[in-house]
């Protein structure tokens, strides 16, 4: 995925991004959280916001944003769906972000949660 978005971003002159292990912790992290409560939001069962699970990770830069989806579909096809929400759209092409964080969690059932991360 992260060389689809960079495709992406390159074509509106925005820098590449490159995986961040704190990112990507959150991002796991949170999409098994979603699976447990059975619901794409933007809490975790504990009440914690994207901002403070990555700064439980360590993360030292600035938050631009979480991407959230719960779907069959794989990794090509969440981040059109992605792109078509302007809010999701913004947070993938920020020209300040400079890292990301993926993760998904898959249930018995195929359903796959995705939690896509970006941060300065």
């Amino acid at each position: 995925m992260l060389e689809a978005i960079n495709n992406i971003r390159a074509s509106t002159d925005a820098s590449r991004l490159r995986y961040s292990s704190e990112l990507n912790a959150a991002a796991f992290t949170h999409a098994r959280d979603m699976s447990l409560q059975n619901r794409p939001w933007h809490f975790g069962s504990d009440r914690s916001s994207p901002i403070t699970r990555v700064a439980r990770v360590g993360f030292e830069g600035e938050l631009i944003g979480e991407n959230i989806a719960e779907s069959f579909e794989v990794p090509l096809d969440i981040l059109g769906a992605w792109l078509n929400e302007e809010e999701s759209r913004q947070n993938i092409l920020d020209p300040q972000a400079r890292r990301m964080g993926i993760g998904w969690k898959q249930d018995s059932d195929g359903r796959i949660w995705w939690v896509m991360l970006v941060g300065t």
